[in-house]
């Protein structure tokens, strides 16, 4: 269906679609040792773009246009391998997209049970990429980006030479962390979701081992308020 925005290059629309994950994959049945990961100097990048469209209103379709034409156009940057997967929440999608090998979409029906817009969609996410190559995420890939159709970018110094992911990537090796991302918060411990920083899921580059895996999917977090994300 035509983009009423503007449109990604005119490509084939993708057929690497589908509507629901497979079997969940358990870790625990998996080797998890991070020696067995492959080693080499191509990091191996996963975006989680979560998905939705509004009524009347077409900034949503815009901004994945915009990421798609130039977050995704490999001539346009330095080689990084990165596999894309646009999970459109409502199974509806007004923007053409590129028929490529490295962007999956899976088409999902939207409802709070089914694990919400962002969170629980990047955690559904996660999983849809176990249950599609039988192996922990973490061992797919050493970084995921999590981002949202509410966010317009990347702005960056186009060039062979340069990747939009290179500004997240050189602070998280100069500083040593594990996260980067444009949108902090730092909570109050008055704050039911406090004390310390907090990301937002508009936009986040995160390291991805073993134990960030466990503190991604497994970790309880008691002091939610009730309604919070």
């Amino acid at each position: 269906k035509e983009s009423n925005t503007h449109d990604v290059p005119k490509e084939v629309v993708s057929t690497n679609i589908t509507s629901s994950p497979t079997e969940a994959v358990d870790p625990q049945n998996q080797i998890l040792e991070q020696i067995n990961k492959p080693n080499n100097d191509q990091k191996r990048i996963c975006i989680i773009y979560s998905y939705y469209e509004k009524k009347i209103q077409n900034k949503n379709q815009s901004n994945l246009s915009y990421f798609l034409r130039y977050g995704m156009d490999e001539k346009l940057w330095k080689k990084v391998d990165i596999t894309l997967l646009l999970i459109i929440n409502g199974c509806q999608c007004e923007v053409n997209i590129p028929n490529k090998d490295n962007i999956i979409v899976w088409e999902r029906e939207y409802d709070q049970a089914t694990g919400g817009r962002d969170i629980g969609t990047y955690r559904k996410g996660i999983e849809f990429m176990e249950n599609k190559h039988k192996k922990p995420f973490f061992m797919l890939f050493d970084y995921l980006f999590i981002t949202n159709s509410s966010s317009t970018g990347p702005f960056w110094n186009i060039g062979k030479n340069n990747h939009w992911l290179d500004p997240f990537i050189n602070k998280m090796e100069k500083e040593n962390s594990v996260l980067c991302s444009p949108v902090i918060n730092f909570i109050p411990a008055s704050d039911a979701g406090g004390p310390g920083p907090r990301a937002q899921t508009y936009c986040a580059l995160i390291k991805m081992d073993f134990v960030i895996y466990k503190l991604l999917l497994q970790t309880f977090i008691s002091r939610l308020a009730p309604g919070s994300t």
